[in-house]
């Protein structure tokens, strides 16, 4: 991998890795539990919001546009840019797929969107 980045075959991702923080604002509807298990319920709770289909929408819409105006527009990589998405499950990399395509049908892309799913 470094050797292709170092030929620019490849772009090096992690120069311009950019993470992104959730924030999740709730309402407590219960008395205190003694029970709770907060962490159990924050991992479902991310599970949900990261998952429905607005979120993943208007996440795709963000990926596009990023890959369209700063990847594709220079003509970076000699003009044979590729972009992968790292999701953690197949569920999720579907819901991106079929979000990513949706955009760029709606935004009359001539790119399509294409899809190979790795285990």
């Amino acid at each position: 991998m470094k050797q292709a980045i170092d030929e620019g075959f490849i772009l090096d991702v992690l120069k311009s890795y950019t993470p992104v923080n959730s924030y999740y604002r709730l309402v407590k509807k219960t008395a205190d539990d003694p029970e709770f298990d907060a962490k159990r319920a924050v991992k479902k709770l991310r599970a949900y919001v990261e998952g429905h289909d607005h979120a993943v929408g208007v996440k795709a819409e963000i990926m596009v546009d990023h890959f369209l105006e700063q990847v594709i527009a220079p003509s970076k990589v000699g003009g044979q840019a590729r972009a992968m998405v790292v999701t953690g499950s197949i569920k999720r990399a579907i819901q991106y797929f079929t979000a990513m395509t949706a955009y760029l049908a709606e935004i009359k892309s001539p790119y399509k969107g294409h899809c190979c799913l790795l285990r």
